[in-house]
């Protein structure tokens, strides 16, 4: 390469905004897509007549409540942003988050404010922590190894088992109920897929914003 002309230029290196926009979007998507599942897992269809796998099930209404309070909590540490509504992610009735893509746009110009909404520590009251920290730590502990969605899956899996050795003894009966615990450990399981799969979007959004 050679060196033509002498001068000065500028080089702006900045955060990727419709990268951050897109991850968020994306969470957004498998965050639905979780409560919708859980939802539709716990209910009771009056009209029907027919309960969901996991209705009346202590650890999946359990989750979902805790869920829903992580992400409509707010945080004092994202400056101008205190909730997920002040960046356009407003949450319906149902749980589900609906984004307002005009506000989001305009919050992605206050990158500083927006990162701290999602990532910040607040070593003196974790329950401030940023959203996505929150996030992160509910994801690693009800899936972790003694999770609460772990240890049930995995007592699901030795009823099942269990029940196995008497179903010859209890014939239809013992199908019927081996068919329902089978249908709560499926569910479960999905639900734990889900809550993964949604736990890799919000690794991808903190990645993104710690990288600014």
């Amino acid at each position: 390469m050679n060196l033509l002309k002498t001068g000065q230029s500028t080089v702006t290196v900045g955060q990727d905004k419709d990268s951050v926009k897109k991850a968020i979007n994306d969470f957004v998507t498998s965050y639905n897509s979780l409560m919708t599942l859980m939802r539709n897992d716990t209910k009771y269809d009056d009209a029907n007549k027919t309960a969901g796998a996991l209705q009346g099930d202590s650890t999946a209404v359990g989750l979902q409540s805790q869920l829903r309070n992580i992400t409509a909590a707010g945080s004092t540490l994202g400056g101008k942003f205190g909730r997920l509504s002040d960046l356009g992610l407003d949450i319906g009735a149902d749980g589900t988050i609906k984004v307002n893509d005009t506000k989001l746009t305009s919050a992605l110009g206050s990158m500083s404010d927006l990162k701290n909404l999602f990532m910040g520590v607040d070593t003196a009251n974790p329950n401030n922590n940023g959203i996505a920290t929150r996030w992160r730590a509910f994801a690693d502990q009800v899936t972790g190894f003694d999770g609460s969605i772990t240890t049930r899956t995995t007592g699901l899996q030795s009823r099942v088992t269990a029940n196995n050795k008497r179903v010859d003894e209890l014939n239809d009966r013992a199908a019927a109920y081996e068919k329902r615990v089978r249908a709560q450990y499926t569910a479960l399981d999905t639900q734990m897929a889900k809550l993964n799969d949604m736990q890799s979007y919000v690794n991808k959004i903190t990645s993104m914003l710690g990288s600014s």
